[in-house]
């Protein structure tokens, strides 16, 4: 029994961060949905970009579905983290080509639907969607929130069937901006998660992502960022601070 437990336990591919994976049991796992989510401006889309790159650059197979923003700016803060900050990148693009990854940046159509469809066509270990909010899902539903928890179910299927691990990014609510009237030191909870009933349900883990220079009267990037693990169905809980290299486009 033991023996089943630990390789349950066992991770198939480790995040950027030492102490991240401490938390996640190791890191990345097939067939687990993450959630990542942060209010506007805290980098969720730098930090994806971040992680993906380190993965592809370790052999692991990527994929990135960028709805909000064209693939050349994904591609940007690509060619940016892997050169190091230099301020003309595009050297890096041969460097780049030969990764394991790729950019799917279909907009505003994408669906679950289109995601297998990209997957079998140009199969992956882990899949990036940026974001929730953003998605589609064909049929008729009562409200957005109803449409989201299909698209959510489909998203579950495919991490089953494909034996990839999905990140899922998502914006929180504003109600984080709430709390800090009465708590300065607020930070998200999982309450936060917007638009779907389901989406804590569903995650296996869900990491919050927040800036505390953000909300500072005069904003000054000090670049400490918190992971905050809010939900982990394989482990412990807990906050890992990183810093943010912005000419970089890197954590550490």
């Amino acid at each position: 029994m033991d023996e089943t437990w630990d390789g349950a336990l066992e991770a198939d591919w480790p995040t950027k961060w030492t102490a991240l994976n401490e938390i996640l049991r190791g890191g990345f796992r097939k067939q687990h949905l993450l959630v990542l989510g942060a209010r506007p401006s805290m980098g969720k889309t730098t930090l994806m970009v971040d992680q993906a790159v380190h993965l592809a650059r370790n052999g692991t197979r990527v994929g990135i579905f960028s709805i909000e923003r064209p693939g050349g700016e994904i591609v940007t803060k690509a060619l940016t983290n892997l050169s190091g900050g230099d301020p003309r990148p595009e050297h890096m693009r041969s460097d780049l080509a030969g990764l394991p990854l790729w950019i799917d940046d279909s907009g505003a159509g994408l669906t679950p639907g289109s995601i297998w469809d990209a997957l079998r066509e140009d199969p992956v270990d882990v899949v990036f969607i940026d974001y929730l909010q953003l998605m589609g899902q064909p049929g008729r539903f009562r409200g957005r929130n109803a449409e989201l928890d299909a698209a959510l179910q489909d998203l579950q299927s495919i991490h089953k069937e494909m034996q990839v691990q999905i990140v899922l990014l998502s914006q929180l609510s504003r109600d984080v901006e709430k709390r800090r009237h009465t708590d300065e030191h607020a930070r998200p909870e999982l309450s936060d998660l917007r638009d779907t009933g389901a989406l804590e349900q569903t995650a296996d883990e869900v990491i919050f992502m927040h800036r505390e220079d953000m909300y500072r009267e005069f904003k000054q990037n000090d670049g400490v960022t918190e992971l905050i693990v809010a939900k982990n169905r394989l482990g412990p809980t807990g906050t890992v601070r990183l810093t943010f290299l912005p000419e970089e486009e890197t954590f550490v």
